[in-house]
């Protein structure tokens, strides 16, 4: 069966013979000047320069604890990890026109404590869900630090919260996996009396960032881009979902989140299509978002982003830092094929992608020369995230511990679609850019996927045009109850005769805009005469049916006045519709298209 192991094997087994040579051992760097900062963090770093302190990259957690804490005990855990870790202990500095790092000595780590058991019960849990929330929002500065902190809230005798926040410069979501398994050492040997337990680190971020640029350079760098240029370079800068709002001249981050499960049968029928098809359970995702994004915006050409922890050196793999970077994976939908050809597209585009790796996406926005926009992110608006299995609480010694995530109100882009993998269904999360969507329109997006993997997983094989979106209760309001229209009309002119009546009393008023085309009421009757006339002469007039095939210009508008003045019916055809559709639509009704 096909399991992320096995595409790992697949991958490195590709990586043998792979488009650069097995990157140099990270080694300790000499430490006479300040250290630069990696790809990923000089990113965030010009980020920051531009919306100071906004809080989109801060990655909070609350750990409740069940029992009595030892105060003492949590406080030196925490502070021995930032010891131990010199990227929890780094601020940034400008030096000319970049920034470099700057490890500060270990300080006495704080952990200040704030006593809310005189609240109310009934008020309680609403406060320390503020408090914490506000922790969460309290700003970092980059240069001054610290860029990870530490907050216990008291709720009641032998109930805490302990509310952390780390600045994405300083870590990600590995890290927070390694901060919570040393603290758990830790803490349970500072309870025991005992000294740490945890060996030395053999290198820190600061030696993989300077490793990172003295190896990602020159030929090696090169072959590597030149990889994700031939797939990306025509690939289409924007994708144009429908939004509810007009996409803002500057991002606010500010953003929701909609939660929802998908059952345990489909989670079952698509493991099961990854074992007959040698995919993966992100790959078959990967697929399915791709084809719903595709079907909302109308193209077929669907770039999305997915983050990797970018730990492809054994040596990263214990250290707290920023690591995980973005590839861009391009879906082709084009041709209507089975769900499962799409699947095998999805598959070589990520073993490609996962292949090249190495190269920080940053790296790959530069050689794109891609345009550069403060409304959107560059090469793609959309990601997906797959979590294997949900985010494991420390085991502290003589206390039961529990994981909340803190939301922030925040989005980083215009969708992300977080899957979890809870075994017996999948726990999916659809954050979304609240300037551009209503809460309504993601729930009908979720629905839109939950029944799209559901249809998946019943019939793979199915054309992707086949596969539902809507529920029946959705199809039926869209199908019956939105087209019961019939309601008797009182007699007056018709739309074009409206339209010659304009055109006799103004008409130099403008009737049609368009970008900067503009046609008066005296020339868009004047055309749609002519057109009209050319109609009668091929046999269209009562009792028949033209279609109008146009994108939204004036021609469109011209054509279908023309068509009711020659005393036939039109059918409107979006110039998107696949040609097998079309020809379907002109045969079914009857119609010629008029061209």
């Amino acid at each position: 069966a096909p399991t992320l192991a096995g595409m790992a094997a697949r991958i490195d087994a590709s990586r043998s013979a792979g488009p650069v040579d097995a990157p140099p051992p990270i080694l300790p760097a000499e430490r006479g000047e300040p250290l630069p900062l990696s790809f990923a963090q000089e990113r965030l770093w010009l980020l920051e320069q531009m919306r100071p302190g906004d809080g989109v990259y801060t990655i909070p957690v609350a750990l409740h604890l069940s029992g009595t804490p030892d105060v003492e005990a949590l406080r030196w855990s925490l502070g021995e990890v930032v010891r131990r870790h010199e990227a929890l202990r780094t601020v940034f500095r400008r030096a000319g026109d970049r920034a470099v790092q700057v490890v500060l000595p270990a300080p006495a780590f704080a952990l200040p404590v704030e006593d809310l058991s005189w609240l109310r019960e009934r008020e309680r849990a609403g406060v320390l869900r503020s408090r914490a929330r506000d922790e969460a929002r309290r700003p970092f500065d980059l240069e001054a630090g610290p860029l990870f902190r530490a907050l216990l809230l008291r709720a009641a005798d032998g109930e805490h919260v302990l509310v952390l926040s780390m600045h994405h410069v300083v870590g990600d979501g590995w890290s927070m996996d390694v901060l919570f398994r040393e603290m758990a050492a830790l803490y349970g040997a500072r309870v025991r009396g005992d000294g740490s337990p945890l060996p030395p680190l053999p290198v820190q971020y600061g030696d993989f960032a300077a490793w990172q640029r003295g190896w990602l350079c020159g030929e090696p760098l090169d072959r590597l881009l030149g990889w994700w240029k031939s797939r990306l370079s025509d690939a289409p800068a924007l994708l144009e979902l429908p939004t509810d709002r007009p996409r803002p001249p500057a991002r606010s981050f500010r953003g929701a989140t909609h939660g929802f499960r998908v059952p345990a049968e489909v989670a079952d029928g698509l493991r099961a299509l990854d074992r007959r098809e040698s995919a993966t359970l992100f790959m078959t995702l990967l697929a399915a978002w791709q084809l719903l994004l595709a079907s909302w915006s109308g193209q077929e050409d669907v770039v999305v982003g997915a983050p990797v922890a970018g730990r492809t050196a054994g040596e990263t793999e214990g250290l707290i830092g920023f690591f995980v970077n973005t590839l861009a994976l391009r879906g082709d939908l084009a041709g209507d094929p089975p769900f499962v050809e799409l699947l095998a597209r999805a598959r070589e585009s990520v073993l490609g992608a996962h292949l090249h790796q190495d190269v920080p996406f940053e790296r790959v926005v530069e050689a794109l020369e891609t345009e550069r926009s403060l409304s959107r992110s560059p090469v793609f608006q959309v990601m997906l995230a797959l979590q294997p299995r949900p985010p494991a609480a420390p085991d502290l010694p003589g206390l039961r511990t529990t994981l909340e995530e803190i939301p922030t109100g925040t989005a980083k882009f215009d969708l992300t679609l977080q899957v979890t993998d809870g075994g017996d269904h999948l726990a999916v999360a659809l954050e979304y850019a609240t300037d551009l969507f209503d809460a309504a329109t993601i729930e009908r997006m979720a629905e839109h996927f939950r029944v799209l993997l559901a249809g998946i997983a019943a019939d793979p094989e199915r054309r992707v045009s086949d596969l539902p979106l809507m529920t029946a209760e959705e199809r039926r309001r869209v199908v019956s109850d939105w087209n019961a229209t019939g309601r008797p009309f009182a007699a007056g002119p018709l739309v074009h005769e409206l339209v010659a009546e304009q055109a006799r009393r103004r008409p130099e008023a403008p009737a049609v805009v368009c970008g900067d085309a503009v046609l008066t009421y005296a020339d868009l009757d004047a055309r749609a005469d002519a057109l009209a006339a050319e109609l009668r002469r091929r046999g269209v007039g009562p009792e028949s049916r033209a279609a109008v095939r146009l994108e939204r210009t004036p021609e469109m508008v011209v054509a279908q006045l023309a068509i009711l003045k020659a005393g036939a019916a039109y059918l409107p055809i979006d110039p998107a519709t696949p040609a097998e559709r079309v020809a379907f639509m002109l045969a079914d009704a009857g119609a010629v298209e008029v061209t």
